[in-house]
């Protein structure tokens, strides 16, 4: 019963292989996609208040909406999986 706020990316992707493959193959991916369910119904099924969001607008009043409810809570947002969001290569 602690009123803890989750925020999650959720991209349906395993991103730090499919860096490695972008710097090493470039364009070819395998095994990089994740079928991840609404992770959002599952901590709603738990008792947590819980919303998906899909727009950057939508972000905001969310995380009021969560903080406001008193209970823990988890905000799913979508990213946008139509353009790569990579980090650039760290050199060691």
């Amino acid at each position: 019963n602690i009123p803890v706020l989750a925020v999650v990316r959720h991209n349906e992707l395993f991103g730090n292989m499919r860096h490695t493959q972008h710097i090493h193959f470039p364009g070819r991916f395998i095994g990089t996609s994740l079928p991840i369910p609404n992770l959002s119904n599952v901590a709603r099924e738990l008792g947590a208040f819980s919303e998906r969001v899909e727009k950057p607008e939508q972000i905001i009043p969310s995380i009021k909406r969560a903080l406001k409810s008193g209970k823990p809570s988890f905000i799913e947002v979508m990213m946008d999986t139509s353009v790569e969001f990579l980090a650039p290569p760290r050199s060691f």
